[in-house]
Order: structure tokens, then sequence, then C-alpha cells
């Protein structure tokens, strides 16, 4: 799992060191992200609160990696396929997504009251969708 954990004041060059750090889907995602962001009329100074809500946010984002493997787990689920410890695993790593995503969301939420927001309006701006249900 690749995460970066930013524990200083944040500056441009500090987030740029840490993105060159995400492995290719991740850096591909946060671009895609970032040009949405970029390309509205918005504030473009971000309060040090802001940053590390978007950081934490970013944090508890399963990687793509995690992602597929999460996945290859539940069709082998669907397909009766699935040994014991896979189910382990898999139990494990719902349970760990669901608290990642609490923490996610509550950020969210926090940057929402923030720029005095709707959470639909804040997670519209940094381009994050609501997670699939499984």
């Amino acid at each position: 799992m690749s995460v970066a954990e930013v524990k200083t004041t944040m500056t441009a060059e500090k987030l740029f060191r840490e993105v060159k750090k995400l492995p290719k889907a991740e850096f591909e995602k946060f671009s895609a992200k970032f040009s949405r962001l970029n390309s509205k009329p918005k504030e473009t100074n971000l309060s040090k609160k802001e940053a590390d809500l978007i950081v934490k946010v970013n944090e508890c984002t399963p990687t793509e990696k995690q992602n597929r493997h999460f996945y290859k787990l539940v069709r082998k689920r669907r397909n009766y396929t699935l040994t014991e410890d896979e189910y382990q695993e898999l139990l494990d790593m719902t349970e760990k997504f669901e608290i990642q995503n609490v923490e996610r969301l509550k950020s969210l939420i926090k940057l929402a009251k923030i720029r005095k927001k709707t959470l639909e309006e804040v997670m519209d701006e940094l381009g994050i969708k609501p997670p699939s249900v499984i």
C-alpha cells in the first residue's frame, strides 16, 4: 500500500514530492482529480486545516492493487471457490476498508463545514464518487 504520511506544514513542494511517490495508477487518478479541480474557478489558497483534511481523505483510499485483490476475492466468494484463509482475508479487508471509509467521510464532512458547502459539493469539487455497493 502506498501511503504518504505528512506531519509538517503542507507546501506545494512537499505535496509535489509526495505525489511523485504514488504508483502510476494512483498518480493518474490524482492528476485527473487535480485537473478537474484546477479547471474550475475556485479559491486557490487552502488553509492548513483544509490541506490536512485533503491529505487524510487521500490516505484513506485503498490502492488500485488492494482494490483488484479485494474484488478478486469477492468474485471467488460469489463463485464459491474461496478458501477459509481467503474468506478471513476478505473479512479483514472489508473491515479495514469500512474503517477507512468512515475516516474519509469524517474528513470530507469537516472539509464541507469549513467551506460552508454540502458534502456532495465538496466531493464533486474533489472528483470523488461515492463508493459502489458490492
